[in-house]
């Protein structure tokens, strides 16, 4: 099944559980430094730098997005409460809802209308709804057990890596949400003018 643009099995049984959101929002970076990973053999740097950051997942992305920018000379994201709420409004919908996303081979990044709990249709929906006054730039949804992968991953497609690349976006939110085995990783990113 495809959700989001990623291959997902459809689970036999679906337990899902919603996460929290955190509440503290900061831009500093990973304690890790690149000097101090010690990178095994057939693991990529940021597979280990992912590992021993013990870092919240939504500052996880941030950190792993704004690395990947002020590499390519773009100034970094900051975190964006309501950004980040609608993400994770989405991500709590998508993951009490996983069956009919199954079921109707629905895409991850539409909420169907008129379904309980749904907060948008579509993402400029959902961050309205969420109050974001901003410009809505675009929503990215991986199923990938980290947000780092799921940026990778991201970084891998043209269209998501133009998104993150974008010189205009100047903020993000982050959500997550577990489904059986499967981890929902969401960004939204947006500007204000």
């Amino acid at each position: 099944m495809i959700l989001g643009g990623t291959s997902v099995a459809a689970p036999g049984g679906s337990s899902s559980s919603s996460a929290k959101n955190s509440e503290s929002v900061s831009t500093t970076s990973s304690n890790v430094s690149n000097s101090e990973i010690e990178v095994p053999d057939g693991m990529a740097r940021w597979e280990v730098q992912e590992e021993q950051s013990g870092i919240d997942p939504a500052h996880e992305a941030m950190n792993t997005i704004n690395a990947v920018r002020m590499k390519a000379g773009l100034s970094p994201l900051v975190q964006n409460k309501l950004l980040s709420q609608a993400a994770q409004n989405h991500a709590t919908f998508v993951t009490e809802n996983f069956e009919l996303y199954s079921e109707q081979g629905l895409s991850a990044y539409v909420e169907p209308a008129n379904t309980p709990g749904a907060t948008g249709e579509t993402p400029m929906d959902r961050m309205s709804e969420a109050g974001y006054q901003g410009i809505y730039v675009a929503e990215l949804i991986a199923f990938k057990h980290t947000p780092t992968a799921s940026i990778y991953g991201w970084l891998d497609t043209l269209y998501q890596r133009v998104r993150i690349l974008d010189s205009n976006v100047s903020e993000m939110g982050h959500g997550w949400g577990q489904v059986d085995d499967y981890t929902l990783h969401i960004v939204e990113l947006g500007r204000h003018e």
